[in-house]
């Protein structure tokens, strides 16, 4: 009896409507990551942050890069382990971003000191250094810094700084709108350099030397409220 009772409640119950609001189809599409948290157990980045706190940070396969507020970078391993036992010197203040090319062989950074160090991470010694003229926000190496020697700068313009004859040429590719702040983070991919601004992101390719687009910053109800006050 109570085989024929679920067999006639199972002729008598309705599938599940299929389409995007189905909870199983959502289950599925749900996206499952695992992850950890670095630095557990006796590892050194709590002893890092026991003493200095991270302003940014690169993540590649083989490493991780913390810049902090005092202008040191410790490269770890993805469990927080300090690789080369120190810091790569070179900053007197705040790092704002790091940069690594493709291969894991050189690392950019910039700060508040106005300079820009480039690290050769093989001999663990700075490569080179390049003084401006105001503090720099963004840096990012060219994916394949050995051959091009190139790499990207961003205070309230994008530099370009390239090999010259005699030496280094910078190059301005775009410059912040007034307003809009300093350039605060910049990558590059392939021939495109992508870098945010308040007013929003903005691609250069390198190939054409042209802009390609500009994506504005969404709007928030701070916005839009001071919009309509100006109204």
């Amino acid at each position: 009896f109570q085989e024929k009772l679920e067999e006639s409640r199972e002729a008598t119950e309705e599938p599940p409507e299929a389409g995007c609001d189905s909870e199983a189809e959502y289950e599925e599409l749900e996206p499952r990551l695992k992850y950890h948290r670095v630095g557990q157990g006796n590892t050194d980045l709590p002893r890092i942050l026991d003493k200095d706190f991270i302003t940014c940070l690169a993540v590649h396969s083989k490493f991780i890069c913390v810049g902090t507020n005092w202008g040191n970078i410790y490269i770890l391993d993805h469990m927080g382990n300090n690789i080369q036992g120190r810091s790569l010197s070179g900053h007197s203040t705040t790092v704002n971003q790091i940069s690594v090319d493709e291969k894991g062989e050189y690392l950019a950074s910039c700060s508040m000191d106005e300079r820009v160090i480039i690290h050769n991470l093989f001999n663990k010694k700075t490569y080179s250094t390049l003084k401006l003229d105001k503090p720099v926000y963004a840096v990012a190496i060219s994916p394949n810094f050995a051959a091009t020697q190139s790499y990207v700068t961003g205070d309230d313009r994008l530099i370009l700084v390239e090999p010259g004859f005699i030496k280094k040429q910078h190059r301005v590719l775009a410059e912040a709108r007034p307003n809009c702040g300093a350039i605060r983070c910049i990558v590059w991919a392939n021939s495109l350099v992508v870098w945010g601004t308040e007013e929003g992101v903005r691609a250069y390719c390198l190939v054409e030397r042209r802009s390609l687009t500009s994506l504005p910053r969404p709007a928030t109800e701070t916005d839009r409220t001071a919009a309509f006050i100006q109204v």
